[in-house]
């Protein structure tokens, strides 16, 4: 097996590797073309492992962390030994995996990275059994789009009044990369909804409706002098009602495993827990 460097050039190749990615472990492919290349372009490098003329596996690293994909297809645990050695390689700082994909979880620990944190992904299909409840604004809140002018502002919110890189495994971002993250949508589903009171910004809750019909919630944030109030309740309910109009036919978002009282939240409106992942921090 060979390491090439690898980039937009090989697109088509990525995307299809995800593909069968995705099919085996989540049994329908969930990124398209596109938002392959949106996830490429956040990286600062990225790489194909080839066994022959195929595609293995792909890397991609950026500054807080990288990702693995390895086709399900082939030997797992000897592509994840090459790919493992590339993120030494390009001194990944933490890789993220999936909690089922025991050959790199293995390769990983052997190579002597170490298991620090895990994210679930939580989702509930668009159905007329899920109830959702209606949203409850607190007293002197009112809610509005997102507009270019207020993106400083929201960013000061964000890690500043909600205090989110606070979290471990939230990371601290400057404005520029924060906006090339998070604000990719162009569709009116994907506008950031901001509660406000009088004209100062206290919650924001930033919604994506992707090409696999799925609804989901990029960041949630509440002032800390706002908590407690039912605020983040009531923008997660609102931004669900927009994506399932705007023709989401399920809706989720991802949650650190120890945010016990935002886990609390998700579940109590109806999302239930459909995958994990396991973030590794690099040896040393």
């Amino acid at each position: 097996m060979i390491v090439e460097p690898a980039g937009l050039d090989q697109l088509s190749e990525i995307t299809a590797l995800q593909r069968r990615y995705d099919e085996h472990w989540f049994g329908e492919p969930e990124n398209d073309a596109d938002e392959v290349r949106e996830f490429l372009e956040l990286g600062h490098t990225q790489c194909i492992v080839r066994d022959g003329d195929r595609a293995v596996a792909t890397g991609n690293a950026w500054r807080t962390g990288s990702s693995v994909v390895i086709d399900p297809m082939t030997d797992g645990r000897a592509v994840a030994a090459v790919a493992v050695d590339w993120l030494r390689n390009v001194a990944a700082p933490t890789t993220e995996v999936l909690s089922r994909d025991e050959q790199l979880r293995e390769v990983l620990l052997a190579s002597g990275w170490a298991y620090s944190y895990s994210t679930f992904d939580l989702y509930r299909a668009v159905e007329s059994s899920w109830e959702r409840p209606r949203p409850s604004w607190p007293d002197g809140v009112t809610v509005r789009a997102m507009e270019p002018a207020d993106e400083r502002r929201v960013h000061e919110l964000i890690f500043r009044d909600a205090a989110w890189a606070e979290v471990r495994g939230h990371h601290d971002r400057e404005f520029d990369e924060w906006r090339s993250i998070f604000l990719k949508g162009d569709r009116a589903e994907d506008r950031p909804l901001m509660a406000v009171r009088g004209d100062q910004p206290i919650g924001v809750v930033l919604p994506r409706l992707y090409s696999d019909e799925s609804g989901w919630i990029s960041q949630l944030a509440v002032a800390r002098s706002e908590r407690g109030r039912g605020l983040g309740r009531a923008l997660l309910l609102t931004a669900f009602d927009r994506l399932a109009r705007g023709g989401a036919t399920r809706l989720g978002l991802g949650v650190l495993a120890e945010n016990a009282s935002a886990l609390r939240l998700y579940v109590g409106v109806g999302l239930r827990v459909d995958r994990e992942w396991q973030t590794f921090a690099a040896p040393g």
